[in-house]
Order: C-alpha cells, then sequence, then structure tokens
C-alpha cells in the first residue's frame, strides 16, 4: 500500500508540474532515445563525441518503442517514461521499510517508508531521465544488500544466498557503469559485502560483477567503435581537456553551501535524526560520505550530482525515526508518536518544498554577479516544454523558430515529436531570414506583439507561441538544428 501511494505522489506530480531545470534530463536521455526510435532528434556534442553510454537511452528508447506499438503521441510515450522512472524511484521507499522493518517490526517499517514517500527531493526527481537518479535508485538498493550479506554469519553455496549475493554485486557493478563517479562508493559497497565470504563466493561475485561491466563495455563496442569507448572519450574530454569547466566551475565549498541554503536550520534536525538511523545501519551513512567525498573535488558541480547520497541520508532518516518511536514501549503512545513523526515529516518537507521557489535555488554553484532566470523549480521552464508540446500537435504548423529561448530549454523533438524544422533565432536581422521556413515561433512572453508577420497565441510562465499564416518554404540544411548539428 505504501509504495502505491508513493507512486501515485509522484506521478501525479510529474504531470502536474512538468519542467526542466537540466538540459541533460530530456537531451542526454528522451532526445536520444526518440532519435532512435522515431529517426529524428537533436545530436549534442556528447552523443556527437561518443562520450555517453547508450545504456539509459537505449532503455528509453524499448520503453517508446514499446508504447509506440499502441500510440506514437509524445503524451503516451513520454508519461511511459515517467511512470517507469517513477517506479524506480521507489527504490528507497523499499530500502527503508525493510531496513526498519526487522528491528522494530511493521510500525517502524512504515514510519521509514512514509519518510521517502513524502520527502519532496525524492519526489521531485522521480521522473526525471538523469543518469544519476537512475544510478542512485540501484545503489541504495545494492548497498542494502551488501549490508544484508555483511550480518549474515554464513552464506550457504547455494540458493537464495548465492543469489543476493549475485544480485549485489550485479547492482554495485552497474551503478558504476552507468555512472563513474559513483565507482568508488560502489566499489567500497562490494567490498564491504564480499570480506567476510568464502574465497568462493568472492570470486564467484567478482565474475557476475566483472560480466555487468563488460556487457556495458561492449555495448559502447556495438553502438559506437570500441570497447568502452564513452568511458575512455568521457574521461578524455572532461578530466583531461576539462570541457566539462565550460559548464561552470564551483569551490569545494559548494555542495555544502548548497544544502546549507536549501535546507537552512531544518537541515540540523535532519542530520541529527539521520546520524541515530546511522548507528543502525552504518553503512548507508558511510557509503553516502564516500559519495560527497569524491565528488568535492571535481570542479565542475551541480546539486543533482548528490542525489544519490541523499537518497541514502532519507533513509536514514526514516529509520532513525523510526528507532525513537521504537523507544516508546507504550502501544498506545507508540502509535501516537508514530503518527506524528510522519505528520513532522510532511510538515518539513512542505516547509522545504517552498524553497524551490527561490530565484537563487542554483545554491552555491553560480557567481553572485550572474543573474538567473528561474521561476520554480516544480515548473522551471514548463512554457517551453507544453508550448513543444502544443505545436507538435498542430498539424498547420510547418516550422518553429526559437526567440529568445535556447533549445537546449525545449522539449526538444521528444516533445515535438514532428519531421519539421527547429531554427535558432539570434536577432532581429535572423528572423527575418528565416520567417520563410517557420510559421511559428517559440519564444520569451517579453517579446513585442506582433512580432513581425507573428501574432501572439497561448502562453504560460516561461513562453509564449506566435504564429503566421501560410506554409514554409524548403529549409537549406544547415540552417537545421537536427540536421546540422547544435552550436554547442
Amino acid at each position: 500500500m505504501i509504495l502505491v501511494i508513493a507512486l501515485a505522489v509522484r506521478i501525479a506530480i510529474a504531470f502536474a508540474m512538468p519542467n526542466q531545470v537540466w538540459p541533460d534530463e530530456i537531451f542526454q536521455s528522451l532526445e536520444q532515445a526518440h532519435r532512435v526510435v522515431f529517426g529524428r532528434g537533436v545530436l549534442p556534442w556528447e552523443f556527437r563525441d561518443a562520450t555517453r553510454s547508450w545504456l539509459f537511452p537505449g532503455a528509453l528508447a524499448a520503453i517508446m518503442k514499446s508504447v509506440s506499438f499502441v500510440s506514437s503521441s509524445p503524451t503516451v510515450y513520454l508519461g511511459a517514461c515517467a511512470t517507469v522512472l517513477s517506479v524506480l524511484s521507489l527504490a528507497p521507499v523499499w530500502v527503508a521499510f525493510r531496513t526498519a522493518e526487522r528491528p522494530f517490526g511493521l510500525r517502524g517499517a512504515i514510519i521509514a517508508a512514509a519518510t521517502c514517500t513524502l520527502w519532496y527531493e525524492l519526489v521531485y526527481f522521480a521522473p526525471k531521465a538523469l543518469g544519476e537518479v537512475v544510478a542512485g535508485n540501484i545503489l541504495v538498493i545494492g548497498v542494502m544488500l551488501a549490508d544484508r550479506i555483511r550480518h549474515t554469519d554464513r552464506i550457504a553455496g547455494a540458493g537464495p544466498a548465492r543469489s543476493l549475493v549475485r544480485g549485489c554485486a550485479g547492482l554495485l557493478a552497474l551503478v558504476a557503469a552507468m555512472r563513474m563517479q559513483l565507482a568508488p562508493a560502489a566499489g567500497i559497497a562490494f567490498l564491504v559485502a564480499v570480506w567476510r565470504l568464502p574465497w568462493r563466493q568472492r570470486i564467484d561475485a567478482a565474475i557476475v560483477a566483472a560480466l555487468v561491466v563488460l556487457a556495458v563495455g561492449m555495448l559502447d563496442w556495438i553502438t559506437w567503435s570500441y570497447p568502452f569507448q564513452s568511458f575512455v572519450e568521457n574521461f578524455r574530454t572532461n578530466i583531461i581537456e576539462g570541457k566539462s569547466h565550460h559548464f561552470g566551475v564551483a569551490p569545494w565549498t559548494a555542495y555544502f553551501a548548497a544544502y546549507r541554503d536549501l535546507w537552512g536550520v531544518l537541515g540540523l534536525v535532519v542530520l541529527a535524526i539521520a546520524a541515530v538511523g546511522a548507528v543502525r545501519v552504518p553503512l548507508y551513512a558511510a557509503i553516502a560520505a564516500v559519495i560527497v567525498i569524491t565528488h568535492v573535488p571535481i570542479a565542475h558541480k551541480e546539486y543533482r550530482f548528490l542525489y544519490p547520497a541523499l537518497e541514502l541520508v532519507i533513509v536514514l532518516v526514516g529509520v532513525g525515526l523510526a528507532s525513537l518511536v521504537a523507544r516508546i514501549e507504550q502501544v498506545r503512545t507508540a502509535n501516537l508518536a508514530a503518527a506524528g513523526a510522519i505528520a513532522i515529516v510532511l510538515a518539513m518537507s512542505l516547509q522545504l518544498a517552498n524553497r524551490y521557489d527561490d530565484p537563487g535555488i542554483h545554491f552555491g554553484f553560480v557567481p553572485a554577479n550572474v543573474k538567473l532566470r528561474v521561476d520554480s523549480l516544480w515548473r522551471e521552464r514548463r512554457g517551453t516544454l507544453v508550448g513543444t508540446l502544443v505545436l507538435g500537435e498542430d498539424p498547420t504548423v510547418c516550422g518553429v523558430a526559437l526567440v529568445g529561448v535556447h533549445w537546449s530549454n525545449t522539449g526538444g523533438y521528444a516533445y515535438l515529436h514532428r519531421d519539421i524544422p527547429l531554427l535558432v533565432v539570434k536577432n532581429r536581422a535572423t528572423l527575418e531570414q528565416l520567417t520563410p521556413f517557420a510559421n511559428a515561433i517559440l519564444g520569451r512572453p517579453d517579446l513585442p506583439d506582433p512580432l513581425g508577420p507573428y501574432v501572439r497565441g497561448e502562453c504560460w510562465n516561461t513562453a509564449c507561441l506566435f504564429h503566421r499564416p501560410g506554409g514554409c518554404e524548403p529549409l537549406p540544411p544547415a540552417l537545421d538544428v537536427a540536421r546540422a548539428g547544435p552550436d554547442n
């Protein structure tokens, strides 16, 4: 029942509040899946230079292809992807329930699971097609299995125990293969799991882990040019050449400043309760700490990169609350305390969720002199996403010009789903030049009306649509974002 409630909350928020904060959540995943299944999509530099594995986009492509037999509507296949991702996001809810169930019984399990069900960040990130989010969901299960193995006195040579070890090894290896930055944390969890095992089971676990990593490496051979190419090119491009620095460099304190601003004084309460939970499952706290420590030296920082550590911390909060309630011996009082604990979590979550409306939400990652146009993380770029979707559903639209809107802030062809050009307009002269090739504009709300031959139509929080009468002339390929490639 708790999983059903958690899933309903996540899906409801995903559909009611479409948003996009990081271009990666579309153009590194959904857009590439759309390009594979439907043949059209913007090609970012990461997939031009083979710095990304096709593992995650390929999985999303499988979802899109499966539902396309029923309907090829963007609403359907995007909804299917969001639903599957939301199902995966139930991992910390399930882990919290199982972790608290053994020591604290059903009441404690419900408290822990409800904490993860209601925590706003876990709800917000649930449907997002981001590699670190999916990897974090897998990691939290792998860490739980590692902790179970660590506390098992004797692992038999066959049956469920062998499956437990192999499953743990496979999941942790998959995490490392999906996101290299999490390899140290996944590796430590793996070592903790197998350290006390008989040597044959250590070898067995190592073989399973190696096979998973090898399979991901061979996928590069199939989809790119040689095994593990995306790993090599990613390391060369971002670490050796430092290309990631072009997208922002932050001091080592940035993550701590981010959560100071994000959680404020309530953050001390969160960490204190998590510390209580860490007494019961110290491995969870240790792996969360490893994730933070290994990310701090990396110059390019983003709030979302620590999401896997956040999941483990919130699980610990749930376990900590269950532990505190379990100290109350009288059943009736304990039940009231359990309800109170869940109410407190909900109140804290709602209070902190309001900070996602803060214009300075990029906490600590952007210089003070940089002006941000952030509406709310709950609604950020809703206009450009919904606008792209509406344009795709209009059969009279034969070309779309982007005026004051960067291509990476749109829904791309994953939302547009039409074989029509997207045109980047940089100034008034460019708009006049491109007018014959586009009869619709997706632009900022502050654009004048009319804008040349274009008349304002529907508007949302961050975007408006403009239309002109008539059709479109054939577009030279060099001007097409999808065919010529965006300006990276």
